[in-house]
């Protein structure tokens, strides 16, 4: 979704950045920056090479976890990432995604020292919760912007989570409890 639909990557970005923790010498993600690189988008990633000058580290689960709030350096241990983003040489950014957070192994937030060049990695996570992932995704349905085929994705995408992973919604209006 996030590849096919600039609209829910912009918000997936700015959602990520306004939970950025940073310390020290670390400076929060601009979005403004990021505009003018190559995107790469891969999924169920093992061990890429990663070159860029920034690594960052997101969890999307159900929860908030304390657990998160360890530092992120590079692991031994090999790595299968959910998702990765790369934007031209500046940031990539790993994703791991656990519906619950009971399943969480904080390692996994954790990037592999194999096949990771010079790179920054940001110290603490950023941790999402899927509620507001997707009554933000919500949101987007309404905005006059929208391109139909952007549309039809993200309501695919919504049924998927509705048929799936009911738990997850946010469920803040009866609206929103559809089938549930």
């Amino acid at each position: 979704l996030l590849k096919h639909s600039s609209h829910a990557l912009f918000t997936f970005i700015d959602y990520a950045r306004c939970n950025q923790k940073t310390s020290g010498d670390e400076k929060p993600v601009s979005l403004i920056d990021l505009l003018d690189q190559d995107w790469d988008f891969e999924t169920q990633k093992g061990n890429p090479v990663i070159d860029t000058n920034c690594l960052l580290s997101v969890l999307i689960t159900d929860a908030q976890l304390t657990t998160a709030d360890s530092n992120v350096k590079p692991s031994e241990r090999n790595a299968r990432y959910d998702g990765v983003i790369t934007f031209g040489k500046s940031l990539t950014i790993i994703i791991e995604n656990k519906p619950r957070s009971s399943n969480v192994w904080p390692d996994q937030l954790k990037p592999s020292r194999k096949n990771l060049a010079d790179t920054t990695v940001y110290r603490h996570p950023i941790v999402l919760e899927w509620k507001e992932i997707i009554k933000q995704l919500n949101h987007l349905l309404h905005l006059p912007t929208i391109s139909g085929y952007e549309k039809i994705m993200i309501e695919d995408f919504l049924s998927f989570v509705d048929d799936s992973f009911p738990f997850l919604n946010p469920f803040d209006s009866l609206h929103q409890c559809k089938r549930n």
